[in-house]
């Protein structure tokens, strides 16, 4: 679940991200085509205006990359340590973390 101060930051690194960067969002970031102006959001379909087989496939396509970056930070999560609170107040130790567990993923990757 996420919480105010989650989507404050998500969309503060929207509005950071250039115009040639493609935002790739789920539903959830209605109105951030807004902000950013090359942004891919799924279509939402209802029963009055279902969706075209065009906006279909497009869903598809935007689902398939989505998903894969979903796994990554799924995959990085399961260590444990990017999803307790961190207490350790050492520098850079949360970005130590982030770099052991995406390497730790990737190793999993290659050997899997």
């Amino acid at each position: 679940m996420l919480t105010k101060e989650d989507v404050n930051q998500t969309v503060k690194l929207f509005n950071k991200a250039p115009p040639e960067v493609t935002i790739w969002a789920d539903t959830g970031f209605q109105g951030i085509d807004k902000q950013h102006p090359n942004t891919q959001i799924p279509k939402k379909g209802t029963r009055k205006r279902p969706l075209s087989p065009e906006q279909k496939q497009e869903n598809k396509i935007i689902s398939g990359i989505r998903i894969t970056v979903e796994h990554a930070i799924a995959g990085i999560k399961r260590l444990g340590c990017m999803t307790q609170i961190l207490r350790n107040r050492r520098p850079f130790i949360d970005d130590t973390f982030l770099l052991l567990s995406a390497g730790l993923w990737n190793f999993h990757l290659r050997t899997a």
